[in-house]
């Protein structure tokens, strides 16, 4: 394309754009998207792709350049002749996928095929170089430049009624003379078309196949030009003869002027009279209603007179009456008063009696003192003689202490032996005897009725401290135990492994190749047979794994023997299962892709870098994969379609941050929460990850989400969640 390019270098200086639109933008690195955001800086440009996953690509390459590409913006969109709904054909050749049936193109892509149809809802040129509300007005210094890097771009620009506004375009033609050429891809029909619409073609340079080319158009500002004058002249004729018509309606206008001047002032000399009357009539009124305030207000003196007399006859009534009632109530008190100090006699008397029984009291209470203090002495007596008892008790306990010391080695011969063990346990029975009745011995007959409680409470401190003896021998049993069952793990870990070894000769005397190990970081082979089963019995369509390994391996194998793939085809015949998987770790990354590309595995995989970045929520900060902008645009992908997703939660490792697989199903559901899903954790068995699967459950109930739990028994622990819709 180096004329073409030349040719725009020379016409962003000549013809600045201040808006540029590139129609099939693909994947961004094409020669057109490249030009545009390392040349047109200057202008406002507009890439526009239909397919989905060149959309993602040009996404990711406009991010990767940073701020070289600030002035574009993209947009997922199907530019086609008129508005709404449209087939889009998704060929063998991207390049190639578009509006036009590819049984049109087979002379000249004799093994194009079409591998899906979709029906999308369609766009205008108008759209594109337009305000895409449609409300607001273009503005009129603002060109246009247009590249149609699509067929047939003849039509797209014979459905603009913009393209005056537009100075420059290029297009993507059919050259040469070819049969069943479709309409509006020849060069000739999109020159033909431009040349009516004041546009010359400037240069024509074909690609790589000698039959497709680019045709570069310019307006011609000399016919533009001469259209503009026109223009202005027809504007001028018609500005004189308006001219004439606003002079003939000045003089109208000044006669119906002076009319209305002439009617002002009849109205005027009328609104005075009518003034001057209005005038005399509140002058009236005015005295009318002072008189007939006074009249009110003597009424109302006259009025207030009567009450005050009523009210004062009342008032003395009511004195009268309290007078009266005055009188009974003073002669019922000295009634009263008569019989309280009757009352106050008698309890005067009570008193004097009452006085000498406390006199009796207090010496009783004398007595009872000197007693309670003999009987302190003798409480004291008592104490001692328990210290006593007490000292004779902590001889005992170190007594005991040997004895358990004895016990423990009774214990290690307890496990070699049952009859040992039956020994053991009549020798505790015979201890706790004899410690009791010793116990008793040194009690009998020196703890009275008064300490009997202290002494009840000293033996069952006693009696818990045999029970916390017993469970350290237990204790020292289930150590032993534990020993014995990590020698036997290390003993079977060694087997497996040796196993396993035996397994890879075994495959590479067979194909020339080894398999990973199940056992240490990957998935061990229970929960790799379990997935198997359900990727075979479920049909998914998309499969997310969060941590690469064994796993991956497995996934692409089973989507290699479902998708129909022959030993002598280089690609399956269709790939009914998407794999997507998120590895943050560089090293595990390369690692996973180099086992992929040994067993021809990563065609089926999507392998993704995805370094581990902040998420958070509500109750805490985690560090998660940058998987969101991937997973965004998986849920564009399908939002049209109900799929079945199942997701592998296998990562972060725990030592991240505290429950560090949490953020998988909050991720998950925000992006897909319309469509059928199903986690597994693998290593559920661990506390942390019983404490991430509490805390989806939280999530779920939160967000009303409606979930069928179960646990697989295995080597690390499988827990699975489905989605019930």
């Amino acid at each position: 394309m180096n004329t073409i390019i030349h040719w725009l270098e020379h016409l962003n200086v000549l013809m600045p754009s201040g808006h540029i639109a590139l129609v099939g933008a693909g994947n961004g690195k094409g020669v057109w998207a490249q030009w545009l955001v390392h040349q047109a800086g200057k202008s406002r440009v507009t890439l526009i792709e239909a397919e989905p996953t060149q959309y993602s690509t040009l996404q990711r390459t406009l991010k990767s350049l940073g701020e070289h590409a600030r002035h574009c913006e993209i947009r997922n969109a199907l530019v086609g002749a008129q508005p709404g709904p449209a087939s889009f054909f998704v060929t063998s050749s991207q390049q190639e996928s578009g509006l036009l049936d590819p049984q049109s193109l087979l002379n000249l892509w004799p093994n194009l095929q079409t591998e899906e149809i979709r029906e999308l809802s369609a766009i205008t040129l108008d759209t594109v170089y337009g305000d895409p509300s449609g409300d607001a007005e273009l503005p009129l210094d603002e060109r246009h430049w247009v590249i149609i890097d699509c067929l047939p771009s003849g039509e797209l620009l014979r459905a603009s009624c913009k393209l005056e506004l537009v100075d420059v375009v290029i297009a993507r033609v059919l050259l040469g003379e070819r049969h069943a050429v479709p309409d509006g891809a020849s060069l000739e029909e999109v020159a033909e078309l431009l040349q009516q619409n004041g546009m010359l073609q400037i240069a024509v340079e074909a690609t790589r196949h000698p039959g497709i080319g680019y045709a570069l158009f310019v307006r011609d500002v000399r016919l533009a030009l001469h259209a503009q004058v026109q223009k202005h002249h027809s504007e001028s004729q018609e500005l004189r003869l308006n001219s004439e018509e606003q002079a003939k309606l000045l003089v109208e206008f000044r006669a119906k002027t002076e009319q209305l001047m002439q009617s002002k002032l009849v109205v005027e000399q009328q609104s005075q009279e009518r003034a001057q009357q209005l005038e005399q009539l509140g002058k009236a009124r005015d005295e009318q209603t002072k008189l007939a305030q006074d009249r009110l207000a003597q009424i109302e003196r006259l009025t207030q007179a009567k009450a005050a007399v009523e009210k004062q006859s009342q008032e003395r009534l009511v004195q009268t009456e309290q007078l009266t009632q005055a009188k009974t109530a003073a002669e019922k008190q000295l009634q009263e008063r008569a019989q309280q100090l009757e009352q106050l006699t008698k309890a005067r008397d009570e008193q004097v009696k009452l006085a000498q029984e406390r006199l009796v009291q207090t010496e009783q209470l004398t007595q009872a003192k000197a007693a309670a203090e003999k009987q302190s002495q003798e409480r004291g007596q008592q104490l001692e003689q328990l210290g006593k008892a007490r000292d004779e008790q902590a001889r005992l306990a170190q007594e005991r202490q040997v004895q358990i010391e004895q016990l423990k080695v009774v214990s290690t011969a307890l496990q070699k032996n049952e009859v040992q063990e039956k020994q053991f346990k009549e020798f505790q029975q015979q201890l706790e005897s004899s410690l009791g009745e010793r116990i008793g011995k040194v009690l009998a007959g020196q703890i009275d009725a008064g300490v009997k409680a202290q002494t009840e409470a000293f033996l069952k401190l006693l009696q818990s401290n045999l029970s916390e003896t017993k469970e350290g021998l237990q204790g020292v049993v289930n150590a032993s135990e534990t020993k014995v069952k990590n020698e036997l793990g290390k003993g079977l870990a060694n087997s497996v492994k040796q196993l396993e070894s035996f397994m890879n000769i075994q495959s590479f005397f067979s194909s020339g190749d080894f398999f990973s190990d199940f056992h240490g970081w990957p998935i061990s082979p229970d929960i790799g047979v379990f997935l198997l089963e359900k990727m075979r019995s479920q049909n998914y369509d998309l499969i997310i794994e969060f941590g690469s390994g064994t796993s991956t391996a497995l996934f692409a194998k089973a989507a290699e023997a479902m998708s129909g793939k022959t030993q002598k085809s280089a690609v399956p015949k269709t790939l009914k299962t998407e794999i997507v998987t998120f590895e943050h770790n560089q090293l595990y990354h390369e690692k996973t892709q180099k086992m992929l590309r040994a067993r021809k595995l990563d065609w089926y995989v999507n392998l993704i870098h995805a370094p581990l970045i902040d998420w958070k929520d509500e109750r805490q900060d985690y560090l998660y994969y940058d998987c969101q902008s991937v997973l965004e645009d998986l849920a564009e992908k399908y939002k049209s379609q109900k799929i079945k997703i199942l997701v592998l939660v296998d990562g972060p490792p725990g030592s991240t941050c505290k429950n560090a697989r949490y953020p998988a199903v909050p991720i998950i559901f925000n992006a897909f929460a319309k469509q059928s899903i199903d986690i597994v954790l693998d290593d559920a068995s661990r506390p942390e990850e019983k404490a991430t699967i509490d805390l989806w459950r939280e999530f779920y109930k939160k967000r009303s989400i409606a979930i069928e739990e179960s646990s697989i028994p295995s080597e690390k622990g499988i827990h699975i969640s489905s989605q019930i819709i």
